[in-house]
Protein backbone atom coordinates (compact mmCIF):
# COMPACT_ATOMS: atom_id res chain seq x y z
CA UNK A 1 0.00 0.00 0.00
CA UNK A 2 1.38 3.06 -0.60
CA UNK A 3 1.49 5.69 2.32
CA UNK A 4 3.08 9.15 0.25
CA UNK A 5 0.64 11.19 1.45
CA UNK A 6 1.54 11.16 5.10
CA UNK A 7 3.45 13.97 6.33
CA UNK A 8 7.24 13.31 6.94
CA UNK A 9 10.12 15.44 8.07
CA UNK A 10 14.25 15.23 8.08
CA UNK A 11 15.12 17.22 10.91
CA UNK A 12 18.98 18.23 10.79
CA UNK A 13 21.95 20.49 12.22
CA UNK A 14 24.37 20.54 15.40
CA UNK A 15 21.30 20.92 17.72
CA UNK A 16 19.08 18.65 16.23
CA UNK A 17 18.10 16.16 18.64
CA UNK A 18 18.90 19.06 21.40
CA UNK A 19 15.84 21.19 19.90
CA UNK A 20 13.25 18.66 19.42
CA UNK A 21 13.70 17.57 22.60
CA UNK A 22 12.36 20.53 23.90
CA UNK A 23 9.45 20.78 22.54
CA UNK A 24 7.87 17.16 21.89
CA UNK A 25 6.53 15.00 24.68
CA UNK A 26 8.29 11.52 24.51
CA UNK A 27 12.57 11.25 25.02
CA UNK A 28 14.49 10.88 22.10
CA UNK A 29 18.13 11.11 23.88
CA UNK A 30 18.33 7.42 24.12
CA UNK A 31 17.54 6.53 20.56
CA UNK A 32 20.51 4.98 18.96
CA UNK A 33 20.89 5.04 15.08
CA UNK A 34 17.80 2.57 13.96
CA UNK A 35 15.86 3.17 16.69
CA UNK A 36 12.49 4.88 16.87
CA UNK A 37 9.64 5.95 18.78
CA UNK A 38 6.19 7.44 19.12
CA UNK A 39 6.01 11.19 20.44
CA UNK A 40 3.81 14.09 19.89
CA UNK A 41 3.40 17.74 20.56
CA UNK A 42 1.20 19.02 23.16
CA UNK A 43 -0.31 22.06 23.73
CA UNK A 44 -0.21 24.26 26.99
CA UNK A 45 -2.85 22.76 28.60
CA UNK A 46 -1.65 18.76 27.58
CA UNK A 47 -4.22 18.58 24.73
CA UNK A 48 -2.50 16.35 21.42
CA UNK A 49 -1.91 18.65 18.30
CA UNK A 50 -0.31 16.04 16.34
CA UNK A 51 1.14 12.41 16.54
CA UNK A 52 4.03 11.25 14.55
CA UNK A 53 7.20 8.25 14.67
CA UNK A 54 10.33 9.70 15.51
CA UNK A 55 13.38 7.99 13.88
CA UNK A 56 17.27 8.24 14.27
CA UNK A 57 19.32 8.27 11.41
CA UNK A 58 22.82 9.57 13.00
CA UNK A 59 22.98 12.50 10.78
CA UNK A 60 19.66 13.36 11.11
CA UNK A 61 16.33 12.77 12.73
CA UNK A 62 12.99 11.60 10.55
CA UNK A 63 9.35 12.07 11.49
CA UNK A 64 6.56 10.48 10.07
CA UNK A 65 2.94 10.88 11.21
CA UNK A 66 0.38 8.77 12.19
CA UNK A 67 -2.19 8.65 10.31
CA UNK A 68 -2.98 11.24 7.15
CA UNK A 69 -3.08 14.82 8.67
CA UNK A 70 -1.58 17.27 6.33
CA UNK A 71 0.76 19.96 7.14
CA UNK A 72 0.19 19.99 10.93
CA UNK A 73 3.02 18.33 12.56
CA UNK A 74 5.09 20.38 9.92
CA UNK A 75 3.19 23.91 10.66
CA UNK A 76 2.77 23.37 14.54
CA UNK A 77 7.05 21.94 14.67
CA UNK A 78 8.31 25.52 12.49
CA UNK A 79 6.59 27.62 14.97
CA UNK A 80 9.28 26.35 17.42
CA UNK A 81 12.30 26.76 15.50
CA UNK A 82 13.58 30.14 16.22
CA UNK A 83 16.62 32.42 14.88
CA UNK A 84 19.49 30.95 16.02
CA UNK A 85 18.59 27.46 16.78
CA UNK A 86 21.37 25.08 14.81
CA UNK A 87 18.99 22.91 13.67
CA UNK A 88 16.75 22.52 10.09
CA UNK A 89 13.47 21.01 9.39
CA UNK A 90 12.84 20.09 5.65
CA UNK A 91 9.24 19.20 4.98
CA UNK A 92 9.72 15.78 2.69
CA UNK A 93 6.16 15.22 2.06
CA UNK A 94 6.52 15.07 -1.51
CA UNK A 95 9.79 14.18 -1.90
CA UNK A 96 9.98 11.24 -0.13
CA UNK A 97 8.00 8.42 -0.45
CA UNK A 98 6.84 5.61 1.69
CA UNK A 99 5.06 1.90 1.06
CA UNK A 100 3.64 -0.56 3.53
CA UNK A 101 3.75 -4.26 3.32
CA UNK A 102 1.23 -6.17 5.55
CA UNK A 103 0.71 -9.48 6.78
CA UNK A 104 2.10 -12.42 7.99
CA UNK A 105 4.50 -13.48 5.06
CA UNK A 106 5.38 -9.69 4.49
CA UNK A 107 8.95 -10.35 6.05
CA UNK A 108 9.44 -13.31 3.76
CA UNK A 109 8.31 -11.12 1.09
CA UNK A 110 11.03 -8.23 2.17
CA UNK A 111 13.60 -10.31 2.34
CA UNK A 112 13.40 -12.00 -1.64
CA UNK A 113 12.69 -8.65 -2.88
CA UNK A 114 15.61 -6.27 -1.08
CA UNK A 115 17.39 -9.02 0.75
CA UNK A 116 16.89 -7.38 4.04
CA UNK A 117 15.35 -9.59 7.03
CA UNK A 118 13.17 -7.79 8.85
CA UNK A 119 11.75 -10.26 11.56
CA UNK A 120 14.09 -9.57 13.95
CA UNK A 121 13.63 -6.07 14.39
CA UNK A 122 11.94 -4.72 16.99
CA UNK A 123 8.94 -2.02 16.07
CA UNK A 124 9.99 0.99 15.06
CA UNK A 125 13.42 -0.14 14.34
CA UNK A 126 15.09 -0.16 10.97
CA UNK A 127 18.15 -0.78 8.94
CA UNK A 128 19.48 0.98 5.59
CA UNK A 129 18.34 -0.34 2.26
CA UNK A 130 19.57 0.13 -0.92
CA UNK A 131 16.89 -0.04 -4.20
CA UNK A 132 18.57 0.75 -7.10
CA UNK A 133 20.68 3.24 -5.87
CA UNK A 134 18.31 4.93 -3.38
CA UNK A 135 18.73 5.32 0.03
CA UNK A 136 15.54 4.49 1.82
CA UNK A 137 14.85 3.16 5.30
CA UNK A 138 13.05 -0.06 5.92
CA UNK A 139 11.06 0.14 9.27
CA UNK A 140 8.81 -2.56 11.25
CA UNK A 141 6.11 -0.71 11.89
CA UNK A 142 2.67 -1.30 13.78
CA UNK A 143 -0.07 -0.26 11.81
CA UNK A 144 -2.14 -3.61 11.16
CA UNK A 145 -1.97 -5.79 13.79
CA UNK A 146 -0.01 -8.29 11.74
CA UNK A 147 3.68 -8.04 10.95
CA UNK A 148 4.15 -4.49 9.15
CA UNK A 149 6.94 -3.26 7.06
CA UNK A 150 7.54 -0.10 5.62
CA UNK A 151 9.51 0.96 2.98
CA UNK A 152 10.87 5.11 3.25
CA UNK A 153 12.89 6.27 0.60
CA UNK A 154 12.99 9.23 -1.89
CA UNK A 155 9.97 9.51 -3.88
CA UNK A 156 12.25 8.96 -7.52
CA UNK A 157 13.20 5.46 -5.81
CA UNK A 158 9.38 4.50 -5.17
CA UNK A 159 8.11 3.24 -8.75
CA UNK A 160 11.79 0.83 -8.07
CA UNK A 161 10.85 -0.50 -4.98
CA UNK A 162 6.85 -1.08 -5.43
CA UNK A 163 8.15 -3.32 -8.97
CA UNK A 164 10.05 -5.12 -6.87
CA UNK A 165 7.83 -5.87 -4.87
CA UNK A 166 5.03 -6.94 -7.71
CA UNK A 167 8.08 -9.04 -9.59
CA UNK A 168 8.72 -10.98 -6.25
CA UNK A 169 4.85 -10.89 -4.99
CA UNK A 170 3.36 -13.84 -6.46
CA UNK A 171 4.66 -17.06 -4.27
CA UNK A 172 3.61 -14.59 -1.03
CA UNK A 173 0.03 -14.15 -2.38
CA UNK A 174 0.61 -10.35 -2.84
CA UNK A 175 -2.33 -8.54 -3.03
CA UNK A 176 -3.19 -4.85 -3.03
CA UNK A 177 -5.10 -2.84 -0.32
CA UNK A 178 -6.40 0.31 0.29
CA UNK A 179 -7.45 2.93 2.94
CA UNK A 180 -10.49 1.19 3.84
CA UNK A 181 -9.12 -1.73 4.62
CA UNK A 182 -6.20 -0.82 6.21
CA UNK A 183 -8.68 1.68 8.73
CA UNK A 184 -10.53 -1.67 9.87
CA UNK A 185 -7.53 -3.51 10.65
CA UNK A 186 -6.02 -0.45 12.63
CA UNK A 187 -9.60 -0.28 14.42
CA UNK A 188 -9.45 -3.95 15.50
CA UNK A 189 -5.62 -3.66 16.46
CA UNK A 190 -6.66 -0.99 18.89
CA UNK A 191 -3.50 1.07 17.19
CA UNK A 192 -4.67 5.18 17.64
CA UNK A 193 -3.67 7.63 14.91
CA UNK A 194 -3.94 11.48 14.44
CA UNK A 195 -7.03 12.92 13.51
CA UNK A 196 -10.41 10.39 14.96
CA UNK A 197 -8.49 9.05 17.52
CA UNK A 198 -6.10 11.67 18.86
CA UNK A 199 -6.50 15.58 18.42
CA UNK A 200 -7.17 18.99 20.91
CA UNK A 201 -10.52 17.75 22.22
CA UNK A 202 -9.33 13.92 22.90
CA UNK A 203 -7.29 13.95 25.91
CA UNK A 204 -5.11 10.47 26.02
CA UNK A 205 -5.49 8.43 28.90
Amino acid sequence: MDLSQRGKLRVTGEDRVKWLQSVISNDILPLAPGQGTYSSLLTHKGKMVTYFRVYQLGEALMLEDVGEIGDVTHSALRKFLLFGTKAKMENCAETWGLLLISGPKAPELVHAAFGTEPSSLKPLSFVPVDIDGHAGMLIRTEETGETDVEILLPADGLKAAWDRCWSHGEPFGLRPFGAHALESLRVEAGFPKAGPDLNESIVPP
